[in-house]
Protein backbone atom coordinates (compact mmCIF):
# COMPACT_ATOMS: atom_id res chain seq x y z
CA UNK A 1 0.00 0.00 0.00
CA UNK A 2 2.67 2.29 0.91
CA UNK A 3 4.97 1.53 -2.37
CA UNK A 4 1.51 2.49 -4.49
CA UNK A 5 1.24 5.97 -2.85
CA UNK A 6 4.62 6.74 -3.39
CA UNK A 7 4.56 6.33 -6.87
CA UNK A 8 0.92 8.17 -7.00
CA UNK A 9 2.99 10.89 -5.70
CA UNK A 10 5.68 10.59 -8.21
CA UNK A 11 3.95 10.11 -11.32
CA UNK A 12 2.86 13.93 -11.59
CA UNK A 13 6.27 14.97 -11.14
CA UNK A 14 7.95 13.01 -13.77
CA UNK A 15 4.76 13.57 -16.16
CA UNK A 16 5.67 17.42 -16.00
CA UNK A 17 9.33 17.00 -15.95
CA UNK A 18 9.35 15.79 -19.76
CA UNK A 19 9.79 18.79 -21.83
CA UNK A 20 11.73 19.43 -25.38
CA UNK A 21 15.21 19.52 -25.70
CA UNK A 22 16.79 20.84 -28.70
CA UNK A 23 20.24 19.67 -29.90
CA UNK A 24 22.65 21.40 -32.38
CA UNK A 25 24.23 18.40 -34.64
CA UNK A 26 27.72 19.16 -35.77
CA UNK A 27 27.23 18.02 -39.00
CA UNK A 28 23.48 19.25 -39.66
CA UNK A 29 21.74 22.26 -40.70
CA UNK A 30 19.83 22.92 -38.44
CA UNK A 31 18.57 22.36 -34.90
CA UNK A 32 16.76 19.14 -34.07
CA UNK A 33 14.04 18.99 -31.66
CA UNK A 34 13.60 15.47 -29.75
CA UNK A 35 10.74 15.29 -26.98
CA UNK A 36 9.46 13.27 -24.87
CA UNK A 37 6.25 11.81 -27.07
CA UNK A 38 8.99 10.74 -30.21
CA UNK A 39 10.12 7.52 -29.52
CA UNK A 40 10.68 6.47 -25.72
CA UNK A 41 11.67 9.95 -23.68
CA UNK A 42 14.12 12.49 -24.46
CA UNK A 43 17.03 10.36 -22.59
CA UNK A 44 15.99 7.41 -25.30
CA UNK A 45 16.13 10.12 -28.29
CA UNK A 46 18.95 11.69 -27.59
CA UNK A 47 21.10 8.19 -27.42
CA UNK A 48 19.51 7.41 -30.54
CA UNK A 49 20.55 10.74 -31.78
CA UNK A 50 24.13 9.63 -30.56
CA UNK A 51 24.18 6.14 -31.88
CA UNK A 52 23.25 7.60 -35.57
CA UNK A 53 25.97 9.79 -35.40
CA UNK A 54 28.47 7.41 -34.19
CA UNK A 55 27.10 5.07 -37.42
CA UNK A 56 27.97 7.91 -39.61
CA UNK A 57 31.85 8.05 -38.20
CA UNK A 58 32.32 4.30 -38.28
CA UNK A 59 31.43 3.98 -41.77
CA UNK A 60 33.16 7.07 -42.97
CA UNK A 61 36.47 5.07 -40.78
CA UNK A 62 36.15 1.77 -42.13
CA UNK A 63 35.86 3.38 -45.81
CA UNK A 64 38.99 5.55 -45.37
CA UNK A 65 40.96 2.85 -43.77
CA UNK A 66 39.94 -0.05 -46.08
CA UNK A 67 40.91 2.84 -49.41
CA UNK A 68 44.24 3.54 -47.35
CA UNK A 69 44.97 -0.01 -47.38
CA UNK A 70 44.18 -0.92 -50.97
CA UNK A 71 46.99 2.55 -51.73
CA UNK A 72 49.51 0.94 -49.56
CA UNK A 73 49.42 -2.69 -50.91
CA UNK A 74 49.29 -1.13 -54.23
CA UNK A 75 52.38 0.79 -53.61
CA UNK A 76 54.47 -1.97 -51.70
CA UNK A 77 55.97 -3.28 -54.72
CA UNK A 78 55.91 -6.39 -53.96
CA UNK A 79 57.79 -5.64 -50.27
CA UNK A 80 56.77 -8.37 -47.72
CA UNK A 81 56.47 -5.60 -44.63
CA UNK A 82 54.48 -3.52 -46.71
CA UNK A 83 52.36 -6.05 -48.43
CA UNK A 84 51.98 -7.77 -44.41
CA UNK A 85 50.65 -4.27 -43.02
CA UNK A 86 48.28 -3.10 -45.62
CA UNK A 87 46.92 -6.85 -45.30
CA UNK A 88 46.58 -5.92 -41.48
CA UNK A 89 44.97 -2.43 -42.17
CA UNK A 90 42.34 -3.38 -44.47
CA UNK A 91 41.40 -6.91 -42.33
CA UNK A 92 41.36 -4.88 -39.01
CA UNK A 93 39.03 -2.38 -40.98
CA UNK A 94 36.36 -4.91 -41.79
CA UNK A 95 36.70 -6.70 -38.08
CA UNK A 96 35.87 -3.32 -36.74
CA UNK A 97 32.86 -2.99 -39.27
CA UNK A 98 31.81 -6.25 -38.49
CA UNK A 99 31.94 -5.67 -34.44
CA UNK A 100 30.07 -2.37 -34.83
CA UNK A 101 27.29 -4.22 -37.09
CA UNK A 102 26.99 -6.65 -34.38
CA UNK A 103 26.58 -3.52 -32.02
CA UNK A 104 23.82 -1.93 -33.73
CA UNK A 105 21.96 -5.00 -33.99
CA UNK A 106 22.43 -5.12 -30.22
CA UNK A 107 21.36 -1.83 -29.78
CA UNK A 108 18.88 -2.37 -32.50
CA UNK A 109 17.07 -5.33 -30.41
CA UNK A 110 17.43 -4.03 -26.89
CA UNK A 111 16.62 -0.27 -28.14
CA UNK A 112 12.17 -0.42 -27.58
CA UNK A 113 10.82 0.35 -31.08
CA UNK A 114 14.72 0.32 -32.79
CA UNK A 115 17.24 2.97 -33.22
CA UNK A 116 16.10 3.81 -36.80
CA UNK A 117 13.53 5.81 -36.58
Amino acid sequence: MGLYLISIAITPLAASACTTLDLSAPFTPGVRTISCTDHGGLIMNYLILLIQYISGIVALYVVLMIVIGGVQYISSAGNPGAISAAKNRITNAIIALVLFLMMFTIMNFIVPGGILN
